[in-house]
């Protein structure tokens, strides 16, 4: 109905429903395209932040799919955050 859903409330729905590895790889799919519209030069010079959750980790795949992501997006950094449901 296009109202806004906090992340508190569908992130736990995503992950009771083994749903969140399939949401992380979308959102990491979407944070490269968005980022081939910065330029290179600038991109450089920045870094992103993602959540993981406790599933996500626990993929073997995670770490190079991170690090894929980081050099499609040609940024030097990624910092790389636990959900709260992690702890």
């Amino acid at each position: 109905d296009g109202q806004w859903i906090p992340p508190d409330k569908f992130i736990p729905l995503a992950e009771r429903h083994h749903r969140i590895r399939k949401l992380t790889n979308r959102m990491l799919d979407l944070l490269v395209a968005d980022a081939q519209e910065i330029p290179r030069d600038l991109a450089r010079a920045m870094y992103f932040s993602v959540n993981l959750s406790a599933e996500d980790l626990a993929a073997r795949a995670i770490a190079q799919r991170v690090a894929d992501v980081r050099q499609a997006c040609g940024v030097d950094g990624v910092m790389v955050e636990a959900t709260e449901g992690v702890l």
